[in-house]
């Protein structure tokens, strides 16, 4: 999240494991908000091992006010 050009970044929790105490949480994707060149999502994407895709791509879901309504990048693991 420190990098030139992010504004934020969102790891969304799909489950953990142990709901009730809402304890080590798994996810699947971590979104990027800001003006970052492709090049760069692409470094950190092979990297993390992860596929990477813009956030206009049908599909994407990442409601924009975690995004402070800037575009940004998924990066996701299958």
């Amino acid at each position: 999240s420190e990098e030139s050009g992010v504004t934020r970044c969102v790891i969304p929790v799909s489950e953990y494991e142990n709901p009730e105490s809402e304890s080590e949480p798994y996810s699947d994707r971590v979104f990027v908000a800001g003006a970052v060149d492709e090049a760069v999502i692409a470094a950190w994407a092979h990297q993390l091992r992860a596929e990477f895709y813009p956030e206009e791509r049908p599909g994407a879901e990442m409601p924009r006010e975690y995004s402070d309504d800037r575009p940004g990048w998924f990066l996701v693991w299958d």
